[in-house]
């Protein structure tokens, strides 16, 4: 390979799948592709769509409801496949630990998985694509990784690699290996395309690859599936569009669910901070969290309190939602052992589950009776005057891009800003112009701190009003 080519992938296991997509091929078989609801799931199923489309495989697919049909393979899914008369099951970016739904799919209908999430025994089908099962520079694939490793043994197609860009960063898998190769290339076919499904999601036009596909498109197609009374299989059609006045009008929906996204957001985080106590694990629910959310929320309430959370919506007496965890804490092992959930999974730092409403003190018993093991991490902060802020170095700091998942944005430790002028963004969020005139800012708290001590945060370029300028990203401040 050269150092800007795909890597090509040698592995029986795909080589027996492309076999069997041939044969759908060759024989007119029906394929009924079944994704998942997130970006990663949604890219990865687009890849499959737009290339079976094209070499002429006669498939369709669905992309479940989180709230009406839950995660992953089920046998209802299994029973709509059969009695649509399919002939081949693919699931992309789920299936792995399906084992009642792949038990009843038996001597009914083929059945392939394609996924990337944990699995402790390998599913028991005869077609089976995972990154623990592929070469090195494959491990950390993203779904939307392995779709385009399938779609490229069948067509070549540039659109398809910035689908997968698009993936691997929302899924925040590592940028190292095959994964790096495809970020990269993703940016570079998306700035000379411009593709209009794409562009039209871009509020602000960033100058890298993390903020156009992390902060600016992948939320808008998140927010879909998150917010519950919208159906998140218009957007396979949404990207694969060639339809310009379709694609403008979508896009604008797409970007108002968004924004109500937020807004139900801060309403449910001011909620749930009312609710957090004292225990080593956060749990909270409530009857007004959307399941979709609880994850966002999860998420800044561990930022705040700097300890593993769990929040959760109560829907009659089942409590659904997802946990984020701090740092060096694993999770998903550390609750896999509970056995009262009704449905877990996720990896380490991120988990989805649900309970019984009855059940809830068993699970606050186990974590009271249960150690937790949280190994040390060091978090490195590069010691930085006010005076190197500037555009330049942060122009050379994005030749390290992308950054991601083993490859972090690396962070800057600034002590005792000299503080020019203190703003608060909406009555909300710090802004502090410093004396070079350059820019500290977060949205990622409240604080009315005119004058911190120091400030931890990243270097970024914003291209407000097409106007490059550097900005401080703070993530942490000291009183």
């Amino acid at each position: 390979n050269g150092p800007d080519e795909l890597y090509y992938c040698q592995s029986k296991d795909l080589d027996d799948l492309m076999y069997r997509l041939l044969l759908c091929k060759f024989n007119k078989e029906k394929v009924f592709i079944f994704g998942d609801y997130d970006a990663d799931g949604i890219c990865a199923t687009s890849i499959l769509v737009n290339t079976f489309r094209a070499i002429g495989i006669e498939c369709n697919y669905y992309l479940p409801s989180r709230v009406e049909d839950g995660y992953g393979l089920s046998t209802k899914i299994v029973e709509r496949a059969i009695n649509y008369g399919f002939d081949l099951l693919i699931c992309i970016d789920n299936g792995v630990k399906a084992t009642e739904a792949i038990e009843y799919a038996k001597g009914k209908i083929d059945l392939m998985i394609v996924d990337h999430h944990e699995y402790e025994q390998r599913p028991d089908v005869k077609w089976f694509l995972h990154p623990a099962i592929l070469p090195e520079e494959f491990a950390d694939s993203c779904a939307g990784g392995l779709a385009l490793l399938i779609a490229n043994r069948l067509k070549e197609d540039d659109y398809n690699i910035v689908l997968a860009g698009l993936a691997s960063i929302s899924d925040m898998v590592s940028v190292f290996g095959n994964n790096r190769i495809i970020v990269k290339k993703a940016y570079e076919l998306y700035k000379a395309n411009q593709y209009l499904n794409l562009k039209l999601l871009v509020e602000k036009d960033p100058d890298n690859v993390n903020q156009l596909f992390g902060y600016q498109i992948a939320p808008k197609i998140n927010a879909i599936s998150r917010m519950e009374k919208y159906n998140v299989n218009k957007l396979v059609a949404y990207l694969l569009s060639k339809d310009e006045e379709e694609i403008k009008a979508t896009a604008k929906e797409l970007i108002e669910i968004n924004k109500m996204r937020r807004l139900e957001t801060t309403v449910e985080l001011e909620t749930a901070l009312k609710k957090v106590g004292k225990e080593d694990i956060i749990i909270v629910y409530d009857e007004s969290f959307k399941e979709g959310l609880c994850g966002l929320i999860a998420a800044r309430l561990m930022e705040t309190y700097h300890r593993s959370c769990i929040v959760l919506s109560l829907k009659g007496n089942v409590l659904k939602g997802s946990g984020r965890a701090v740092e060096g804490f694993n999770l998903y092992e550390y609750l896999s052992a509970f056995e009262h959930f009704i449905s877990f999974g996720g990896h380490d730092l991120a988990i989805g589950l649900s309970l019984a409403l009855e059940d809830l003190d068993k699970l606050k018993d186990y974590i009271a009776n249960h150690q937790m093991i949280i190994k040390e991490v060091e978090t490195m902060a590069i010691e930085i005057a006010f005076e190197e802020i500037t555009l330049e170095n942060a122009l050379l700091l994005s030749k390290l891009r992308p950054f991601g998942g083993s490859f972090a944005d690396p962070l800057f430790y600034l002590s005792a800003p000299p503080v020019k002028s203190f703003y608060r963004i909406k009555g909300m969020y710090p802004k502090w112009t410093l004396e070079n005139d350059a820019e500290a800012l977060s949205f990622r708290f409240n604080s009315n701190n005119a004058h911190p001590s120091s400030l931890i945060g990243r270097i970024n370029i914003s291209n407000y009003q097409n106007k490059p300028k550097v900005v401080f990203d703070v993530i942490d401040i000291d009183k």
